[in-house]
């Protein structure tokens, strides 16, 4: 496992040209750039190309149909006159010298295809202590876009090399190709572009937990949308908080005197529960800029809808396989979310019938599923009463009740905890379902004791190529030794090589006897990373002997008390809960009795939770049933809960009267359909039926009389009788 992530570190890093370079968004696009670029007869292919370039985002498009027809808008982006535009800085002569300008002009693609732009992180400038701006440039040879060159005079552009000096523009941020979701993604050009669009629709599926994290790494995007957003309240001045409310924070600035901010509350429309936290108490003084108020999906003024977790990769005996992940009790807590989920009770025409409601719970009691919520009756003797009970991923505490002129409403909120079959994800498309609770005692751990929250399966990371994982994981456990946050950008991130470092830093830190000697030798990094350094070393020394500067570690197997064979690639990332939670998709068969939900026509189970449906069975499900022997499943799904009307009626009386099911019901009398679906399967094997079987429609009858491929009898009728045992 080792040597494969080396050989794709050593492929995708060194070999490949610069990941920073936001021409080049991904690998695949990069291939198809070249390929076009080196065909002179696709010049539309070069324009739609280049024409995309900071207005919409190339990854951000819907998985479905839609895919390449709905679009995001970059973020960097501005609508003029029905036309999208996109920032760049002209580059510009002063006294023989070239300069970036720090002015800022948008262009349309018709402005694109008559000048030549370039990267600006691709610019050398003579002081690199300055800022871009104040030093002239460098000339040098960079990847540009170009008019390009063709009969037809098209306006279309090219990519091609050429020098620094030739260069009209270049672009003004590094992520401005990119959407708001695909934004949030740090190492972004280290993934496939297939796995970026994946990601950016995870971000929307997110549930928020109650115990989020504000992230290790992130990008400058997670402040803005902070910044942007009504559930983060920050302070416009100085000043201190007079009052808080529950719908709003009463504050008095500075010079400015009070002011009534409003809370975001939570939508129950939309099954959103946002839980706002003060952060400065009545009386406490704030800065400006200070947080006051947040929730738990933004974190100290950062976006945070998940949780920063130990990950290890290591296939975990089977749990693990394809995208399965394995969490432990302790991290699998914090995934704790609140959930908005609703009862209805249709009661048709109103006007007709005179309702009367009898409540059985009252509101802020626990509802289980099947408990009786409330009861409508109504004068009308005709009209049978009806009742409204919890069901399967509907329970929890009663919120309200609304009662309409046609149905009630029920609100009811529910308190999920992380569970098998739950889905989860990191900020790289790397999505799965959770297969394994495992207990704290039994989870692998490291020398010192520290167990790791999520284990991931190593084959899922080469083959789907989002290596931005392991960057991030990698520099994460950085972060989670030293209790920093490092904002690394899409594009403008840290390095392969600073990564490196960070973690040989680490390594010399867990395996040195003085922190001082340490920084000695590490006197270009920054002082916050120093000084964390020295508030955290004691702790970090704890990790003495348990891990290596090349992101690896030795890991303890707790099942059998023995070390893992060889190392694992460990890091912290961070992963979200998805709203796909398997309480609320697991559907609860309608009964035997009168809330059995069957269709008129083919007598088989209604299909969706919404009306109670169940199971349906075909031809092959049938037989790979009985290929396995699983009698009674095949039973059940051909008779309890499908097509034989007999059976099914049977059975609802006998639960009624409370009797023995079994004893009174031959499961001989099969139904029609059950024998037709029989006989189509020997006609489309080169079989017959010889005789007429008449009225006796069981299946042994027909067995009996079946023939495939000639003419000749079948064999005595013990073998019959042993191929209907094996079926019943």
């Amino acid at each position: 496992i080792n040597r494969t992530f080396d050989y794709l570190y050593e492929q995708s890093y060194h070999n490949e040209p610069d990941f920073k370079n936001p021409l080049a968004l991904s690998h695949a696009s990069r291939k198809l750039v070249t390929m076009v670029s080196a065909n002179g007869a696709s010049i539309a292919m070069r324009a739609i190309l280049m024409g995309h370039y900071g207005r919409l985002c190339p990854f951000d498009t819907p998985q479905s149909a839609k895919i390449g027809l709905t679009n995001n808008i970059a973020v960097r982006a501005k609508i003029k006159d029905g036309i999208i535009t996109t920032p760049y800085h002209p580059i510009v002569k002063k006294g023989g010298k070239y300069f970036v300008s720090s002015k800022i002009r948008y262009l349309t693609p018709k402005d694109e295809f008559k000048v030549k732009i370039g990267d600006i992180l691709m610019i050398e400038n003579e002081d690199s202590t300055v800022s871009v701006f104040d030093s002239p440039m460098i000339n040098k040879i960079v990847q540009a876009r170009v008019p390009s060159v063709d009969m037809d005079n098209s306006e279309s552009v090219t990519a091609e090399s050429i020098p620094s000096f030739e260069l009209d523009y270049v672009n003004v941020f590094e992520d401005q190709t990119l959407s708001q979701s695909a934004a949030l993604i740090p190492f972004i050009g280290a993934n496939d572009g297939a796995r970026i669009t994946f990601a950016c629709s995870m971000f929307r599926q997110a549930e928020g937990v109650f115990q989020s994290e504000k992230p290790y790494i992130y990008t400058g995007m997670y402040k803005w949308l902070a910044d942007d957003m009504d559930y983060c309240i920050k302070a416009e001045y100085s000043g201190k908080v007079k009052k808080i409310t529950t719908k709003s924070v009463i504050v008095d600035y500075d010079g400015v005197g009070e002011k009534e901010i409003p809370m975001k509350r939570s939508s129950f429309k939309t099954g959103n529960i946002i839980l706002i936290e003060n952060r400065k108490g009545e009386g406490e003084s704030f800065k400006k800029g200070e947080v006051i108020a947040d929730t738990m999906i933004s974190r100290d003024g950062i976006f945070s809808p998940g949780v920063n977790v130990l990950v290890a990769y290591l296939p975990y005996y089977g749990y693990n396989n394809e995208d399965g992940i394995v969490i432990t009790e302790k991290a699998a807590a914090k995934f704790t979310s609140f959930n908005l989920n609703r009862l209805s009770l249709s009661l048709g025409d109103y006007s007709k019938n005179k309702w009367h409601f009898k409540s059985y719970i009252k509101n802020g009691s626990y509802v289980n599923s099947g408990d009786a919520i409330l009861r409508a009756s109504s004068n009308n003797k005709k009209v049978k009463p009806k009742e409204l009970r919890g069901r399967f991923g509907k329970s929890g505490i009663l919120q309200s009740i609304s009662r309409e002129f046609e149905y009630i409403e029920d609100n009811i909120i529910s308190y999920d905890e992380l569970i098998s079959g739950d889905k989860m994800a990191g900020r790289h498309g790397n999505k799965g379902v959770v297969t394994l609770v495992e207990k704290n005692s039994k989870a692998p751990s490291f020398y010192n004791g520290e167990i790791v929250d999520v284990i991931l399966n190593p084959c899922g990371v080469p083959s789907r190529m989002n290596l931005g994982q392991l960057l991030e994981a990698h520099l994460g456990f950085v972060c989670y030794l030293l209790d920093l946050h490092i904002r690394s950008d899409s594009f403008n991130g840290a390095t392969e090589d600073e990564i490196k470092e960070l973690l040989q830093f680490c390594y010399d830190l867990a395996n040195s006897e003085d922190v001082e000697d340490v920084l000695s030798e590490y006197e270009h990094l920054p002082e916050i990373i120093k000084d964390s350094a020295r508030i955290r070393y004691d702790y970090i020394k704890t990790w003495e002997g348990c891990f290596y500067p090349d992101g690896t570690a030795n890991l303890m197997n707790n099942r059998n008390g023995k070390p893992f064979v060889g190392r694992v690639v460990i890091g912290c990332a961070y992963f979200m809960k998805l709203a796909h939670e398997v309480e609320h998709k697991r559907t609860e068969r309608g009964g035997v009795l009168e809330d059995a939900t069957y269709g008129a026509v083919s007598k088989q189970p209604m299909k969706g939770s919404k009306r109670l449906g169940g199971q349906t069975i075909g031809e092959m499900e049938m037989w790979a049933l009985a290929a396995h022997g699983a009698s009674d499943t095949l039973i059940e799904a051909l008779h309890d809960k499908s097509d034989n009307v007999y059976v099914r009626n049977a059975m609802k009386e006998s639960v009624k009267e409370e009797t023995e099911f079994e004893k009174e019901i031959s499961y001989s009398m099969f139904s029609n359909h059950s024998s037709e679906i029989f006989r189509y399967l020997i006609e489309g094997m080169n079989g017959y039926i010889q005789s007429d079987v008449g009225t006796d429609l069981s299946l042994k009858s027909i067995m009996k009389e079946a023939h495939i491929g000639d003419e000749e009898e079948n064999e005595e009728d013990e073998e019959v009788d042993s191929i209907v045992e094996l079926i019943n």
